[in-house]
This record gives C-alpha cells, sequence and structure tokens, in this order.
C-alpha cells in the first residue's frame, strides 16, 4: 500500500521517535506538522496529546484547568466541567503519552528496527508483568515506569500507528482518488478470473473443496484493510451479474472467509443497493452445505483472507471476547473506513448504528463501536495489533486461530507470491512456516518487492547477478528498495531456481504503460505458466479425476 500513501513500518518508527523528540523547545503541534503522517487532524492530536500531559518533567496522574479548556475543543459543545474531566481521566487511564514518550527517547532514532525495538520493550515486560525503567529527561535521575502504565503506552502507539494509516488513506481519497485505480481494477479482474474458473470447474462436485475454494488465499500482514474492503465491495458487484452453472442454471457467487465467525459493523446502504452484501463473509461449513444441498438458488466459491497481525478495524470486545471488523459505508471508497479516534474530528466520520452508540457520541467518545454479540462497548483501545516482533504470544484467541487456519492454508501452496512483505529475519513465525512448507516439495516463490528496479521478472541467474552487483553499487540502507533483503530471504528458504523478483514496484507489476491493468499480466503474476502450465483448473480436475479413482 505504499503507492496510496500508507507509511512503512520504518517510516512509522521514524515519525513516532521524533514526535517524542525533547530537544529543543519545540511545542507537540510542532513536532506533528514536522512528521506531516497526521493530515487532517494536526490540530486536534495537538489538543489530545497535550491534554494527556506533553510535558516530561510530569507523570502525567495530573492535570491542569488549562487542559479542560484544551479538551473542550475535541469534545461535543456543552459538555459539563465535570464531564470533561471524568473524560480527560478516561483518556488518561488509557494512553500514557509521557510513558509513551520516555520510551521512545530510550531507543536511538538511528535504528532501522526503531518501532519494533519499541513494541519488544512494551511487549517483553507485558508478558512478564515487569516494568522498564528510563532516564527522566531533566534531572537524569532514573524513572520506573510500571507495567500498568506501559499498558497505556501501547494503546497510545497502537492509536497512533492507526491514525497514520487513516490519514494516509484519506489524504489519497481526497486529493489523488485515481491512485485507487490500479488496485480497484485489479480486484476486479481477480474476481472475474474466480468467475471463470468455477466456469471451467463445471464438471466437479460443487460441494468439494476442489470446486468452492478459490485457487488463492491472501495472507495479510498489514495493519490497514484497504485491500480487504476493495475485495469485499467489488465481489459484491461481480455478484450481480454472475455466471450460471449446472442443469439447474444455479449462479455462482464470490465470498471471502477470514478464518474465523466474524460480524461487520457497517454497511450504510440501503438494502435495496445490494440485498445479500450480508452475505460477503461465510465459512466454509455453510458453503459446503448450501453447494451440496443446492436449494439456495446460488453456490459459493470462497477465497481465505487471513489477517494474521490484526488490524485498524479489527475490535476484540473485552466482555465475550468476539471479533467484529469495524468498516464503513458500502462503497469503494469509504469515507468512514477507518473508526474515529477518541476525539472529535472532521476528517474522520462516523454514523451510530444504536441508542447506546448515539449515546457515547453525546458524551464526548467517538471511538465507541458497540459489540453486535454481547452489546458491549468497544473503544479504539481495543483494535488488534500484532508487531511483527520477538513477542507474539499472549494476543487474542481468534488471531491465533487465524495463524493456524493460515498456516495450513500456506501447507498447500505450490507458488507463494510475497507481495510487498519484505519476510523480515524478526519475523520468525512465517519464516519458519515457509521453511516448514519448502521441506515437503517443490514451490515456486515470486518476490514483488521494491520499486527502484526493473519492470519485468528477473530469475535463476540473472537474479543472482541482479542482487550481487546492487549490493555492490546501492548503499545497504538502500537495497529494501531494490527488494534484496526479501530475494535473499526467498533465495535462503526455496530453491533459487524455483525464485523470481519483479522489483519495478507496486501496482506496476500488475499494470502496463500508464498505470492501466493488464490482465495477462495478471494471470502471470498468480499462475506462472512454469507452475501450472495447463492451469489451475486443470489441475484440479486430474487431481479429482485420480481421487474418484
Amino acid at each position: 500500500m505504499a503507492s496510496l500513501g500508507v507509511p512503512t513500518t520504518i517510516q512509522m518508527g521514524k515519525t513516532i521517535r521524533k514526535l517524542a523528540e525533547s530537544e529543543g523547545d519545540k511545542s507537540v503541534e510542532e513536532r506533528i506538522n514536522e512528521v506531516s503522517r497526521f493530515y487532517g487532524i494536526e490540530t486536534e492530536l495537538g489538543h489530545f496529546l497535550t491534554t494527556l500531559g506533553d510535558s516530561l518533567e510530569k507523570d502525567g496522574a495530573s492535570f491542569s484547568k488549562e487542559s479542560i479548556e484544551i479538551a473542550k475543543k475535541i469534545l461535543p459543545e456543552g459538555l459539563s466541567e465535570e464531564k470533561i474531566t471524568a473524560m480527560i481521566l478516561q483518556w488518561k487511564a488509557h494512553y500514557d503519552w509521557n510513558a509513551l514518550r520516555r520510551l521512545a527517547i530510550k531507543i536511538p532514532i538511528e535504528n532501522e528496527n526503531y518501532i519494533i525495538d519499541l513494541y519488544n520493550i512494551i511487549d517483553g515486560s507485558l508478558v512478564n508483568n515487569h516494568g522498564v525503567q528510563v532516564q527522566d529527561a531533566a534531572s537524569g535521575e532514573p524513572v520506573f515506569l510500571y507495567s500498568h502504565r506501559l499498558r497505556a503506552a501501547r494503546n497510545l502507539l497502537v492509536l497512533l500507528s492507526n491514525l497514520m494509516i487513516a490519514c494516509a488513506y484519506h489524504k489519497t481519497r481526497i486529493e489523488n482518488p485515481k491512485d485507487f485505480e490500479p488496485y480497484l481494477e485489479f480486484i476486479k479482474t481477480l474476481g472475474e478470473l474466480m468467475h471463470r474458473e468455477a466456469i471451467d470447474l463445471e464438471v466437479l462436485e460443487y460441494g468439494r473443496r476442489i470446486f468452492y475454494m478459490m485457487s488463492f488465499s491472501t495472507i495479510s500482514f498489514n495493519f490497514d484493510p484497504i485491500f480487504m474492503w476493495f475485495r469485499f465491495v467489488l465481489n459484491s458487484v461481480l455478484n450481480k451479474n454472475p455466471p450460471y452453472l449446472g442443469k439447474r442454471n444455479v449462479q455462482v457467487r464470490l465470498h471471502h472467509d477470514l478464518a474465523v465467525f466474524a460480524v461487520v459493523k457497517g454497511e450504510n446502504s440501503p438494502p435495496e443497493v445490494y440485498p445479500s452484501e450480508g452475505f460477503y463473509l461465510t465459512n466454509e461449513t455453510l458453503s459446503r452445505r448450501i453447494n451440496r444441498v443446492g436449494d439456495c438458488g446460488h453456490l459459493y466459491r470462497i477465497s481465505k483472507y487471513y489477517c494474521v497481525h490484526g488490524g485498524t478495524c479489527i475490535r476484540e470486545c473485552e466482555n465475550c471476547g468476539k471479533m467484529m471488523l469495524v468498516l464503513g459505508e458500502w462503497t469503494e471508497i469509504s469515507k468512514d473506513l477507518f473508526s474515529p479516534p477518541p476525539f472529535k474530528t472532521n476528517l474522520f466520520e462516523r454514523t451510530p448504528y444504536s441508542k447506546e452508540e448515539e449515546d457515547a457520541y453525546n458524551e464526548g467518545q467517538y471511538d465507541a463501536v458497540q459489540c453486535t454479540f454481547c452489546a458491549s462497548m468497544t473503544y479504539a483501545y481495543n483494535s488488534t495489533m500484532v508487531m511483527q516482533t520477538a513477542y507474539k504470544g499472549g494476543h487474542v484467541s481468534f488471531l491465533e486461530e487465524i495463524q493456524r487456519d493460515a498456516k495450513v492454508s500456506l501447507s498447500g501452496a505450490k507458488h507463494v507470491i510475497l507481495l510487498g512483505y519484505q519476510l523480515p529475519p524478526d519475523d520468525v513465525i512465517w519464516r519458519s512456516a515457509i521453511v516448514a512448507k519448502q521441506n515437503h516439495e517443490d514451490v515456486y516463490c515470486s518476490v514483488v518487492v521494491g520499486y527502484e528496479g526493473e519492470d519485468r521478472w528477473i530469475e535463476g541467474y540473472e537474479l543472482v547477478q541482479y542482487v550481487k552487483k546492487t549490493k555492490e553499487n546501492i548503499k545497504k540502507e538502500k537495497w529494501a528498495d531494490y527488494g534484496i533483503n526479501a530475494i535473499d530471504a526467498a533465495m535462503t528458504i526455496f530453491d533459487p531456481n524455483n525464485v523470481r523478483a519483479y522489483t519495478g514496484g507496486i501496482p506496476q507489476v500488475w499494470c502496463s504503460d500508464g498505470n492501466l491493468v493488464d490482465k495477462d499480466k495478471i494471470k502471470d503474476l498468480l499462475y506462472p505458466s512454469k507452475v501450472f502450465p495447463e492451469g489451475v483448473a486443470a489441475m484440479r480436475i486430474k487431481d479429482w479425476e485420480k481421487y474418484k479413482k
């Protein structure tokens, strides 16, 4: 998503470090404007962090009369001073800017794994219920941050990370909406290919996995929901004019399986726009039964979509532990795809879906979303985000279930595509999962990482030479721009003869001149002839014939 302005992990780390910087007399507003990552909410975010306490000389537990006046600017008009005070105390209980600044300053700004190390410090301590000792910026005396403050610091770190992603999306939506078009066309083409694939597989039993599972799955390490949302919306568009199969002339619909049961909060469009929007999430049990019985007037084809690190739109209910997707209005480029932060802004939109949510908004709880399962309220700090750190344990149960299913899906892959994913050394879980897969059979790997390289696929001896020459002529800190880190990782795990790389950028990998989506390039990206000489459908039909025998 870098071409849409969404910051990388490295960029997010640099932003947090500069925002926390203690040198000089720059106000928090000046630091926010300098980092240029909070498009459209610079003033409001400044008020929020000032209210939390921007001074490193205080522990953030108390606040002044001035804080109440500042908080009024980002809360509903007409709130009593008593309610404003209660809201400030609630903010401070869940978000500790003083603690996060101290932790952020502790790590050298030169560290390229900055944000990962910041999460490591916090998560490593929280796993053991320990605190962290830091140094007071003014006196130089040691200051001990207890575990409850680390939790509040992490909440704020997640919130700031989410806001950077959301603000980048809104900036592109408002200033450069055409940048979304190659992604939308790519996903539309994927859906058309899956409809075509259903026609080619018409001879199979519809209730079997070999038919209802699409020939690709997605394991997303991104925190943003943009790609997933486009898939939801465009599949619903394609489902309005589906192909029809079999003697009963039954239509084929495309849907998604997130590997866990989840409810979606969103869909502001009236039912007449598309009556079956609520069915864009499904699971294998439902798909198998509907396809086998055939009494619903349609067939399902599903694709797995694994949000293995959580995301900005995924919340865990603290009461029932269920997973919710908090999404937006039913349109391609939604204005409310991202939930509002805890404070008032003009950039974020959200329509209350219940009387309880409306009451919460009127009280200034703009991030409140009611759990569909148990009716408890969830907030921005309930967003699930698992960073690529050394400490992966202790996350919510549904993420564990998603990750297990994703590893099973990966174990059946004949072609692994690293689409913008560097396969970093610190992400031990997924490196080991791919290594375990490689031990079973020959697997082909396509690396689509970097944007400074050539606009073509490179493989074999030429790829080895490309890596060698780039390392000789380009500084190490720029290697990622040429895809070198990801190529090295892939060639370590896979047979180098089974690795190819495209380093000319995304979405260029599936576009021809002028950023026009090229269907043949998409086919070659997903189904290279070296792996699928006869196509996926022909391979599945042969497997089915062997099974029947």
